[in-house]
């Protein structure tokens, strides 16, 4: 059985100067003989609607500027400004004494999004005569909205030891709040979208913050994130659709960590299994990060023979390059995984890819994409 293809979600302008020229270049360049016209069957797990790679960056500098109704005055105050063009120009805000933060403060506005979206979106499938295809919307996780906004941990060393304190105080004691503004959105899409939509559950935070902590300490952190994740898909209605996505972050195609095995990710991805009440979510793992590629190196993919049953995966292995590290990537996860990927993917979204990058790396996609188990095992 051939994979599919996951598009991550963002896009490089060159390719999609508005979000309806981004979905046709995504539905044709997954085509699967390269043309989605004449109803050529498109190999893609879902359209991903939205394909700026700087949503999150906008929402972030627009924090500063969100007013309390009730009072007229500024929500946020800033502690370090900055124009995110790296992760220590991020800015990083508290909220500003005497106001209560409520869910519409921090609100992503999705709902909003996805109906200027849901138009367009169904016209390019119609005419690529995809009709099942669903339309996939990101979703960050409030844990890494509310560690970006009020605990930016490239901030957080800069400042005093009690102002750092409180700031990670704060973001543990308002997380609810920015839980709530998620969900909501969540719930406001699947009532008026369900059946035609995946959310997909954006979370370089799990693998950051397991990378980042001492080894003896990464089966405590990664049940402490767990428990934040099962959280929050507990909220989601129990027939949602849903692909959690994990990578190393990607601001100016530079990863916050360097990984060297898949070993912290099983231990979140176990620790998720045992607490989640619901079907296990379809889960994206990246085996390259940032601008470098995918790892040919057996150790990387070994901790994947201890994952528990039930996962789906999308193997993130494709790279702009492509060729044989992809290949050998794919087979190294294939084989730790013990069956075939559902889908196979890049390490993140294309956005900050050029044009001719992005090329190459969706080819790579529909290259593995199309490579049975069999015929990799021949080659």
């Amino acid at each position: 059985m051939s994979r599919l293809i996951h598009a991550v979600g963002s896009l490089p302008p060159a390719v999609a100067p508005d979000a309806e020229t981004g979905m046709k270049w995504l539905v044709d360049s997954s085509a699967v003989d390269g043309q989605a016209d004449g109803g050529a069957p498109v190999a893609l797990t879902a359209l991903p609607c939205d394909g700026d790679p700087d949503w999150i960056v906008q929402w972030l500098h627009g924090l500063r500027d969100v007013e309390d109704p009730s009072s007229a005055r500024r929500v946020f105050e800033i502690v370090a400004d900055g124009d995110s063009s790296d992760y220590d120009r991020v800015p990083m805000y508290r909220v500003a004494k005497g106001v209560k933060l409520q869910p519409e403060h921090v609100s992503l506005q999705r709902r909003q999004d996805v109906e200027g979206w849901i138009g367009l979106a169904e016209e390019v499938r119609r005419r690529a005569g995809a009709d099942q295809l669903r339309f996939q919307v990101g979703i960050p996780s409030p844990l890494d909205l509310t560690t970006f906004a009020l605990a930016n941990p490239r901030v957080l060393p800069k400042l005093p030891v009690g102002q750092r304190l409180g700031a990670m105080a704060s973001m543990l004691r308002l997380y609810p709040v920015f839980r709530t503004a998620v969900l909501d959105d969540v719930r406001a899409i699947h009532d008026s979208h369900g059946e035609n939509v995946v959310f997909q559950v954006e979370a370089p935070s799990v693998l950051v913050v397991l990378w980042s902590a001492p080894a003896a300490a990464r089966p405590l952190a990664a049940k402490w994130l767990a428990g934040k994740m099962a959280g929050l898909l507990a909220g989601f209605p129990q027939d949602a659709e849903v692909v959690l996505h994990l990578c190393y972050g990607d601001l100016a195609h530079r990863s916050l960590v360097t990984p060297d095995s898949f070993g912290p990710a099983v231990l979140f991805l176990n620790a998720l299994a045992a607490k989640l009440g619901r079907r296990l979510p379809k889960v994206h793992l990246p085996a390259a990060f940032g601008d470098h590629p995918p790892s040919t190196d057996e150790a990387f993919y070994r901790p994947l023979r201890q994952l528990r049953p039930g996962y789906e995966l999308y193997a993130g292995v494709a790279h702009h390059d492509g060729g044989t590290e992809s290949r050998e990537a794919l087979r190294l996860f294939e084989d730790a995984f013990g069956r075939q990927a559902t889908a196979v993917s890049t390490a993140c979204g294309l956005g900050r890819h050029t044009a001719e990058q992005a090329e190459g790396a969706i080819q790579d996609c529909r290259d593995l994409a199309g490579v049975s188990r069999d015929e990799e095992s021949a080659a």
